[in-house]
């Protein structure tokens, strides 16, 4: 049996590969190994993964059924997915049938990705035909994917056909992908060769990203040569790259050297980030050391992908496999600036591999302040978890970062998480980072020490009327309960001015105490602001969410906010509304609609006040007022308003959003006098008395170009 195996270098030194330097291994009588651990370069225990020992059980038939993780203190541990146990059952086969996670204390717990079981079938030959995802409960639930079960088919040679999708029913769904099956072809070498896309009712359908079928050809390595896409008419379509064939070349060591990109008569096509092709080189031991972009003739252009633009970046390592440098270069192999500011990014890493000098450089090669500084340094602890990180200057001074501190450090516990975070200034003494930032965080937890149970922030600015909040958080690991202090630890109230209802409470402003609520779900559902003697100040409501876009985003959203004052009746917010209302369009309507959602504010009669467009980066976004339709016999046909004006003045006041326009007419009396509207109709500017009431046109907001 295997009992240790280390690594070492050329130089015959001790080495870390794949975070450990010495695995060390025990088995039991029969050979089932029962006991591994990790060890670093100086035959000192190490974590990795999130623990030092990993423990086995087996059954009668040597099957494992039990992994157990344990620390350096060979105390129970959780996995970095979130387990201290996992077991496993088997049929008569010896096939896995089920797998389930436990915690520290032996309880049931949810896995990462969402579910406590998973259980499997198998057909007569031992190939998985079915995964099904169980809750603590035991009842059915959804896996993140957004399934319950998933059923696969096979050919003779044991290669996955089909695989299919199916809800806590059993009905057929589609995947956020936009499909319900996906069958497969091979050739000989049981290479993928075809994939096709279907829908619930066994038609074909598009991919989410814009083909119904996917061919793929491979060299006599089995590398994988060229991918072409296809419509679900057969005919060659394009991928939303932008592409309908992708090629690629290899080394004899089967390194990807070559990408190109082709359109559907099969000539070159650029890529949507700009190029047609992709090379890359790599050094004796496979670190890719070179990647450059070519045009449509092979002309050197520029990767623009929005995050990064250059023609040729580099790379180097050193002999312990370390990224020790990455540079960036133009169409001329000049040196040029990342987008971040620098050309150039110099690493050192201790013997663990973790970085301890992160520095920058310009194209004359000398230092520069791309990030706000040139130099980074970090400090770890023994189980290589970060400890501190400090700041300074081209100079290589000390400096302060650009959120007002010079070095920030961190406390861990006995199962990696973070204790405690403190900020200092370059003098070495606590500094925070604006006003309502901390000079200390503490993190206390729950006896497992790894649920979160307190946050205690200290340090703020006084001015706040407190100097130290605590947030404690449920099970859930949601906040639930916010309370205020002053240096003392005697109860403050926080001097943030909420409403019109929270300006004043008693002798003081503000509140005290803020609570937070969920539904059965999980999903916040509100707020509650306290002051003293448990008095509720002032109520927010998220009274509905918005499930519509659970297929693409992580989390459902919150679409609608109402407030209350302490006596539950309507209040308004600091912006004086009563509701809010945000509502999102799809991804693929961005470019379309010119915006990724939009909110609108509402008074106490629920009335619209304004509308705010926000794009996908949370920027708010420049509106004008649209006419789309006038009708007959109004006021605004008799002024002569017409299709596709502008509205831009009312009154002498710019105006820019509708529903600000209409709340503002309705505020008028019958009887107040006729008011100017100025129009932008293309190139000429015109302005008509209108009196107050209708006027007889249909409006809408549309989202101004940024160039505009």
């Amino acid at each position: 049996n295997q009992i240790e195996w280390a690594y070492f270098g050329i130089d015959g030194q001790p080495i870390v590969k794949d975070g450990y330097h010495i695995l060390k291994n025990e088995y039991d009588d029969k050979g089932n190994q029962i006991e591994w651990a990790y060890f670093g370069i100086d035959g000192q225990p190490i974590v990795k993964d999130g623990y030092h020992i990993l423990k086995n059980e087996y059954d009668d038939k040597g099957n494992q059924i039990e992994w157990a993780y344990f620390g350096i203190d060979e105390q129970p541990i959780l996995h970095r997915d979130g387990n201290h146990i996992f077991k496993t059952k088997y049929d008569d086969k010896g096939n896995q049938t089920e797998w389930a996670y436990f915690g520290i204390d032996g309880q049931p717990i949810v896995f990462k990705d969402g579910y406590h079981i998973l259980r499997n079938k198998y057909d007569d030959k031992g190939n998985e035909t079915e995964w099904a995802y169980f809750g603590l409960d035991g009842q059915p639930i959804v896996f993140k994917d957004g399934y319950h079960i998933l059923r696969n088919k096979y050919d003779d040679k044991g290669n996955e056909t089909e695989w299919a999708y199916f809800g806590l029913e059993g009905q057929p769904i589609l995947l956020k992908e936009g499909y319900h099956i996906s069958e497969y072809k091979y050739d000989d070498k049981s290479n993928d060769i075809e994939r096709a896309y279907f829908g619930v009712d066994g038609q074909p359908v598009l991919h989410k990203d814009g083909y119904h079928i996917l061919r793929n050809k491979y060299d006599d390595k089995g590398n994988e040569t060229e991918w072409a896409y296809f419509g679900v008419d057969g005919k060659p379509t394009l991928h939303k790259d932008g592409n309908h064939i992708f090629k690629a070349e290899y080394d004899d060591k089967g390194n990807q050297t070559e990408w190109a990109y082709f359109g559907v008569d099969e000539q070159p096509v650029l890529h949507k980030d700009g190029y047609h092709i992709f090379k890359a080189e790599y050094d004796g031991k496979d670190n890719q050391i070179e990647w450059i972009y070519f045009g449509l003739n092979n002309e050197p252009v520029f990767l623009n992908s929005g995050k990064d633009k250059y023609h040729k970046s580099t790379g180097k390592w050193d002999e312990r496999g370390n990224r020790i440098e990455y540079a960036r270069f133009g169409i001329n192999n000049e040196p040029i600036l990342d987008k971040e500011g620098w050309h150039k990014v110099i690493l050192d890493h201790d013997l663990l591999g973790n970085i301890i000098k992160e520095a920058t450089y310009g194209v004359d090669g000398l230092p520069n302040m791309a990030y706000g500084y040139h130099l980074l340094k970090k400090k770890y602890n023994a189980l290589g978890k970060n400890t501190e990180q400090s700041y300074f200057d081209d100079k290589k001074q000390p400096m302060l970062h650009r959120d007002g501190y010079h070095k920030i450090t961190y406390k861990y516990n006995a199962k990696d998480k973070i204790t405690e975070k403190a900020t200092f200034n370059i003098h070495g003494l606590p500094t925070r980072v604006n006003m309502a930032s901390s000079t200390k965080e503490t993190s206390i937890y729950r006896q497992d020490e790894v649920t979160l149970w307190k946050s205690i922030f200290e340090g703020m600015d006084e001015s706040l009327g407190f100097t130290r909040f605590t947030i404690e958080y449920n099970l859930r690991g949601k906040e639930e309960r916010i309370t205020f202090s002053d240096k003392n630890g005697n109860p403050a109230y926080s001097k943030e001015k909420l409403t019109e209802t929270t300006q004043r409470f008693g002798d003081e402003y503000g509140y005290n105490e803020v609570l937070m609520r969920y539904d059965n779900s999980g999903y916040f559902i509100g707020h509650h602001y306290i002051g003293f003697n448990e008095k509720r100040v002032y109520e927010q409501l998220v009274i509905d969410y918005d499930f519509r876009f659970k297929e693409f985003v992580e989390k459902n959203l919150p679409k609608m906010w109402k407030y209350f004052d302490a006596e539950g009746k309507p209040t308004v917010n600091e912006n004086g509304s009563h509701k809010v209302t945000k509502d999102y369009i799809h991804w693929s309507e961005m470019k379309e609609y010119g915006y990724f959602y939009v909110t609108i504010d509402y008074d106490k009669n629920e009335q619209p006040t304004q509308a705010t467009y926000y794009s996908d980066l949370d920027e708010i976004l420049s509106t004008e007022i649209h006419v789309v339709s006038v009708v007959p016999d109004s006021q605004g046909e008799k002024l002569d308003i017409q299709a596709n004006d502008i509205l831009t003045h009312y009154d002498g006041k710019p105006i820019f959003d509708l529903y600000k326009f209409i709340y503002q007419r309705n505020q008028e009396s019958e009887n107040s006098p006729a008011k100017p509207l100025t129009i932008q109709r293309e190139n000429e500017t015109l302005t008509f008395m209108v009196k107050p009431g209708q006027i007889g046109i249909q409006l809408e907001n549309k989202v101004v170009e940024k160039s505009k």
